[in-house]
């Protein structure tokens, strides 16, 4: 999934007075962002740490650039793509287009969700989820980010029910997930993962169903 296009616009005029960040040296590095491949912006130290657009969207590079060397796994490029969506959200100013806010908080949440589920540690998976859950109340307030924060809590409660778990409960909790799941229009990259988490909604829901025939 992608987070951020690949040439984000850039501010190409700002006046800097005195010291601090943004900088001449953070504005070169996010041009050159623009242009440079995935693990070469993973890799890089940002040193960019105000709120400004300028510093968030250097973190936005990093966080989606890391994000998609996760996906062919690795701890390494998950822990990156968490720091850096998480550094994305505390510097995008209040002021700043609501698409950068987007991709900020969508991408710290499904960040999380990667994390949570390739966590083996029991404590440290909940940690990311209780963050995940405190996150989205503000990506469902940003224009847009609605239906990620329906398919990220609906995706929060199948994963809350147990493999083999045939209870009424599990039920209730398994329809309640397909009625909360974003109908259509969807964003392009949310549309197919909709798709897929309704289909394991409705093959779990049938499996116990076939057990008890109490699932329908």
């Amino acid at each position: 999934m992608r987070y951020l296009a690949r040439a984000l616009p850039l501010l190409l005029v700002i006046i800097l007075t005195g010291c601090g960040h943004p900088d001449t040296s953070d504005l070169n590095q996010l041009q050159a962002f623009q242009t440079a491949d995935d693990q070469t912006i993973a890799k890089a130290t940002i040193a960019c740490d105000a709120v400004d657009a300028a510093c968030a969207r250097l973190y936005l590079y990093q966080g989606a650039a890391c994000a998609r060397l996760g996906e062919r796994g690795g701890a390494p490029m998950r822990a990156c793509a968490l720091r850096a969506f998480r550094q994305a959200v505390a510097l995008t100013p209040s002021s700043a287009p609501d698409k950068d806010r987007l991709d900020a908080t969508r991408g710290l949440a499904n960040a999380l969700k990667v994390a949570h589920d390739n966590e083996m540690d029991t404590a440290q998976a909940q940690r990311d989820s209780t963050e995940l859950a405190a996150l989205l109340p503000k990506l469902q307030a940003i224009p847009g980010g609605a239906p990620y924060a329906a398919y990220y809590r609906a995706d929060a409660a199948v994963n809350g029910v147990p493999t083999g778990d045939t209870s009424s409960t599990a039920c209730d909790t398994l329809r309640g997930a397909a009625r909360d799941l974003p109908g259509q229009p969807l964003p392009p990259e949310l549309a197919p993962r909709v798709a897929s988490l309704r289909s394991i909604i409705v093959s779990r829901m049938s499996s116990i169903d076939n057990r008890t025939g109490s699932c329908k």
